[in-house]
């Protein structure tokens, strides 16, 4: 045995034993387990061979230094109090496991390892920018589609190059959160409509056309009430016969197919299975009314109990507990701020209080920020895989041009073809 004492100045070692054998079966399921308690990054687990073993009831699991290992062991023996898991801090570890290295064998991990990468971290900021402004703006959706969808897509031939190039200033952006951040300082909420409003004008100069007159107030007019889907029952009993009826000429076909000769030489379980193919085909008539019948009285429209929203800091969040207390009264679920912008919370509400959760949008918090509230099954803008190509490619002669009207490249706009099918519902 290697005892503890020979790497206690690099690490910290607990000993996690009584593990089920369902457990054992499928070792993932222990690390899924841990990470309700530990961050990812802050443990790894001891592998043998480079293989996680189970098979022995117990495994052994680095801690961070800075964490404190009876107080992740009291947690673990009462939160997992009913799987029978038992921690300790382990006084020594087996030799074939000291001398084996520690392997990230975690999935989540390695999410996170690639989250952190230049190109990843652009292209998720990229993409969250450009959802925050669509969201916010509600009508923006409308006036795009009057142009053939070249004011969106200039919107985000724009936003890219911005982010290019504070990518390309900045010392170093370790998340997405912090890029979207540095973009907001450089490029405020503030500025937002007249940014819309100027590329907008800016396509109608192209094109000829007279300058449109919008407000930000109607563009950002968001009239959205939701209502539970109730389906009457007369389309509920057609919606039923189209897939009865074809249902019913399958089992009428099969059963139409079944074999019902008899013969002498045949066992005694084949006589039985006979004999119910008989009583089966003395049935078929009435199938039919049978199945539209229970199909009719079962059918049932499925309406989920709880729906995401979104809620939008402008020019930032709330603190955590403003944030909290605001939401409480609505018994929201999973208020989660978001890791890829950095003004975003997600929550989970039920449907009976959807209305009360938006009546939120535009509250002002202490004339500090202000909410912008909106429901996640809007549609969403799914970007051109042209737009993408330019954001990710090289900038060997990318120029970025301060004045707006440099910014676009209208002939550009003009390859883009935006299909009105290519909004996806999330």
């Amino acid at each position: 045995m290697l005892h503890l004492e020979e790497a206690k100045s690099k690490m910290t070692i607990i000993c996690v034993s009584r593990i089920p054998y369902s457990i054992q079966m499928r070792p993932i399921q222990l690390i899924n387990k841990l990470k309700r308690l530990i961050k990812v990054e802050e443990f790894d687990v001891l592998t043998k061979n480079n293989q996680l073993d189970l098979t022995s009831n117990k495994c052994y699991v680095r801690l961070n230094s800075i964490l404190d290992p009876q107080m992740v062991c009291n947690q673990i023996n009462m939160i997992f109090k009913s799987s029978k898991f038992f921690a300790f801090v382990s006084q020594s570890i087996p030799d074939d496991l000291g001398t084996c290295s520690f392997m990230l064998i975690d999935v989540a991990k390695k999410k996170l390892m690639e989250r952190k990468t230049e190109t990843n971290i652009l292209e998720i900021s990229f993409v969250e920018i450009v959802n925050e402004l669509w969201f916010q703006y509600t009508g923006l959706s409308k006036i795009s589609k009057n142009t053939d969808h070249m004011l969106i897509n200039s919107l985000c031939m724009t936003i890219a190059d911005r982010l290019k190039k504070i990518v390309d200033e900045a010392n170093e952006v370790k998340s997405p959160c912090k890029l979207s951040s540095l973009y907001r300082k450089a490029h405020p909420h503030t500025s937002d409509f007249q940014f819309i409003l100027s590329t907008l004008h800016m396509i109608e100069d192209t094109n000829g056309t007279t300058h449109s007159d919008i407000s930000e107030e109607e563009l950002m007019k968001a009239n959205i009430r939701v209502q539970p889907y109730v389906m009457e029952e007369a389309q509920a009993r057609t919606a039923c016969s189209i897939y009865s009826e074809r249902m019913i000429q399958k089992v009428s076909e099969h059963i139409k197919n079944l074999n019902t000769e008899e013969s002498e030489d045949k066992s005694e379980e084949d006589k039985a299975r006979i004999r119910v193919r008989k009583q089966l085909k003395r049935l078929s008539p009435y199938l039919e009314t049978m199945a539209k019948e229970m199909a009719a009285a079962h059918f049932t429209p499925q309406v989920s109990q709880y729906y995401i929203i979104h809620v939008y800091g402008v020019p930032c969040l709330p603190p955590e507990d403003v944030m909290l207390n605001l939401v409480r009264p609505f018994k929201a679920h999973q208020v989660r701020r978001s890791f890829r912008l950095f003004n975003l919370v997600t929550l989970k509400a039920r449907i009976d209080l959807l209305n009360d959760v938006l009546k939120l949008d535009g509250t002002d918090i202490e004339n500090k920020c202000k909410l912008i509230v909106r429901p996640g099954w809007l549609p969403r803008y799914i970007v051109p895989d042209e737009i993408k190509e330019h954001l990710l490619s090289q900038k060997e002669n990318n120029k970025y041009e301060k004045e707006l009207t440099n910014d676009i490249d209208i002939e550009l706009m003009n390859d883009i073809e935006m299909a009105d099918d290519a909004w996806e519902e999330w």
